[in-house]
This record gives C-alpha cells, sequence and structure tokens, in this order.
C-alpha cells in the first residue's frame, strides 16, 4: 500500500476524482445546462459531506457524548451546502428531471430531517460548543442508555460503549416499537446529561440524538415523512424480553433506562450492538465508490 504524506493512496486518488466531478458541475452549472449524469452530478455535489462523514465515524467521541465541536461545524457546513448544490442542479433541469435527482439521493433516506433538525440552526452548534466538555463527561452513561434501550443490551466483557454511531440503522417489528424504543433512549440520555451537566445540555440531546438513527426524526413527525412500509421490519422473527440482569446490566442501571421490548440491530441480529455495515453513504457518491480509509 502507498502512502502519501500519512494518507493511503487510494484515498487521495478517489478524492482527485472526486474533485474532477466537481469541477464538471460547476462547469455545467456555470453554462446554465442541465448536468447530462443525473447522478454523478447530484453525487459531486456531496463530496465535502462524504468526507466529513468519514471523519465523523472514525472519531472516538459521538455526537452524543462529546464529539469534537469543530467536526459538528464541519459536518453541518458540508450538509448544508450539499443540499444548496441539489437544489442548484435542480434550477438547471427541467421539473421532469427533480425525481431523477430525488432518486439519486437514495442514500439520505431516513437522514435528511434528523440532519436539518441539528444543522439548520446554528445555535445549537453554539450551545453545544459551551457543553462539549460536560457531554463528555457525561458520555458513558449515555451510552449506557443506547446500548440497553436500543442494542438489546450492553456489549461483552463489560463494553457498556454503544455501537450506534452516525446515521446508523436499527431494526424492530414495527415503526411504532422503534419509536418507543426511540423516545426511551432519547429521554434516557437526557436523564443523564441533565443530572451531569443541567438542563441547558439536556435540551440539546434531542437534536444530538436522532441524527445517529435513521429515521428516527420520524417519530417526532407522528410518521408523516415515512415511506408506507416501514423498511426495517423483522420478518418471520419472534423478539423476545431479554432478561437484562443475565446479561451484565446492574439494577441500578434499569433503574435509570428500564428495558422494555428489545430491538434487533440490521445485519446481526444475535449481537447486542448496532453495526456501521450500511453506513453511509451506502453505494458511496463518489463515482460509486466509498472514501473511508478503511478499505485495503
Amino acid at each position: 500500500m502507498l502512502y502519501f504524506r500519512g494518507v493511503k493512496f487510494h484515498s487521495v486518488s478517489k478524492t482527485l476524482a472526486a474533485f474532477g466531478l466537481i469541477f464538471l458541475l460547476v462547469a455545467s452549472l456555470a453554462n446554465g445546462s442541465c448536468p447530462t449524469d443525473l447522478l454523478l452530478g447530484t453525487h459531486a455535489c456531496f463530496t465535502a459531506f462524504t468526507l466529513s462523514y468519514e471523519r465523523m465515524r472514525q472519531s472516538q467521541q459521538k455526537l452524543c457524548c462529546g464529539l469534537d465541536v469543530e467536526t459538528l461545524r464541519a459536518l453541518c457546513r458540508a450538509y448544508v451546502d450539499a443540499m444548496s448544490c441539489v437544489d442548484g442542479v435542480k434550477s438547471q433541469c427541467p421539473e421532469e428531471k427533480h425525481l431523477d435527482i430525488e432518486n439519486a439521493l437514495i442514500n439520505l433516506d431516513g437522514a435528511k430531517e434528523e440532519l436539518s433538525g441539528l444543522c439548520s440552526d446554528d445555535t445549537i452548534i453554539e450551545n453545544y460548543a459551551m457543553q462539549q466538555t460536560c457531554l463528555t463527561a457525561a458520555g458513558p452513561g449515555s451510552e449506557t442508555c443506547l446500548a440497553m434501550i436500543l442494542e438489546r443490551g450492553v456489549r461483552q466483557h463489560g463494553d457498556e460503549r454503544s455501537g450506534i454511531r452516525f446515521l446508523s440503522m436499527v431494526q424492530a417489528t414495527t415503526l411504532d416499537v422503534f419509536c418507543r424504543k426511540m423516545n426511551s433512549a432519547i429521554s434516557c440520555v437526557q436523564r443523564n446529561v441533565q443530572r451531569v451537566c443541567g438542563q441547558q445540555a439536556a435540551s440539546l440531546v434531542p437534536s444530538l440524538v436522532r441524527p445517529m438513527v435513521r429515521y428516527s426524526a420520524t417519530c417526532n413527525s407522528g410518521h408523516s415523512n415515512h415511506p408506507t412500509k416501514w423498511p426495517f421490519l423483522l420478518d418471520d422473527v419472534s423478539v423476545k424480553d431479554d432478561h437484562p440482569v443475565e446479561r451484565g446490566i446492574t439494577q441500578s442501571q434499569l433503574e435509570v433506562c428500564p428495558l422494555e421490548v428489545p430491538l434487533q440491530v440490521l445485519g446481526e441480529p444475535q449481537r447486542s450492538y448496532s453495526t456501521d455495515a450500511h453506513h453511509f453513504p451506502a453505494n458511496g457518491f463518489i463515482n460509486g465508490t466509498s472514501l473511508s480509509s478503511d478499505e485495503e
């Protein structure tokens, strides 16, 4: 594997290819024309966001639990710019092409409202900057909430860090079960943060936790923005109550975050934590490839 100043060579190549796509898109829009390839044209809008997403995914701290505020600023700036870019593409294309443009954003399914709720209000990030240190201190308790309520208990070997990171997908038997668990998780994190940091920090929790789980904002909007069919339905799977004490969860933890019907995690129903196997972007925004530095 070749390295260039500590960066994997294939990542540099992909980044250069991505900027090539941006150049073509800018040239097309400057000429007042609709991009010939709508898929590539739309994906080019998300170059910076894809890079910011990878930084979020690789960060030791999570959005709920003390993520560096500059990483959060960069992500939100990239997301707002990306959506503005998409609007620019639409403005140069006839209306009959708009559906094709929306279809190219399939990797944003279950993420638009969650990200907009976080990034559309600058005061959220400014308040987060003031609370970051305390949110970090409250992080272990917040992660326990997510692990217990959304992931059927803590990880093995006593590791209580949640596997849910950012735009993760959690599978449930029904949308109602998903929303009940999601709301319980948010409430649990809020109680933990309020105990450690106070009410102002606790008020940030819904905006911070929802982007960690796809479709979570659906539960805050009366299901009006959700597809007719719940996409993560467990088919022919019987979900039974766990025995949390046997799984290493203490009675004091149960009193803070009581378990209800457990959820199973997409792709690995027998494991006790989430997986980012279907992480954003699932197929990549850059010419069908991911910019993840994990690739070999």
